[in-house]
C-alpha cells in the first residue's frame, strides 16, 4: 500500500516546487513597499507605534529605533514579512494607513527616513 502512494508524493512534491520557482510573490516582491510615506499623521503613527511595536521596541528586548535612518520600504517590509527575529504584522492588526502613519512617526523620530 505504501507503494502506490509514493507517486502521488512525487506528483505532489513536484508541484508545489514548479509553484515556487515562478515569479515572486506578492510578499517576496521588494518594489511593492517602495514609495513616498503616504502619512502626515505623525500622533496616530504615534499612538499605534507605541500599542503594538512598543512592547517589543520600547519596553521588551527588540532594538530601539531612534536614530537609525531605515528607509520607509525596509519598515514596511520588516512590518509586514516580519524576520527570524520578529513575526510580521497583520494587516488586521495595522492597516496599512496605520503603517504609513507609523513611518510618519519613525522619521520624527530618527529610526526611518523617506
Amino acid at each position: 500500500m505504501h507503494v502506490a502512494r509514493a507517486p502521488l508524493i512525487v506528483v505532489a512534491l513536484t508541484l508545489a516546487a514548479a509553484a515556487c520557482a515562478g515569479a515572486p510573490s506578492v510578499e517576496q516582491d521588494p518594489s511593492r513597499y517602495e514609495g513616498p510615506i503616504g502619512s502626515t499623521d505623525v500622533a496616530l503613527g504615534e499612538a499605534r507605534f507605541r500599542a503594538v511595536c512598543g512592547v517589543c521596541h520600547v519596553d521588551g528586548d527588540a532594538p530601539v529605533l531612534d536614530g537609525r535612518g531605515l528607509a520607509a520600504a525596509a519598515v514596511r517590509r520588516q512590518a509586514r514579512e516580519g524576520s527570524a527575529r520578529m513575526r510580521p504584522v497583520a494587516q488586521s492588526r495595522v492597516s496599512d494607513a496605520e503603517l504609513e502613519a507609523i513611518v510618519a512617526y519613525l522619521v520624527t523620530t530618527g529610526a526611518a527616513r523617506d
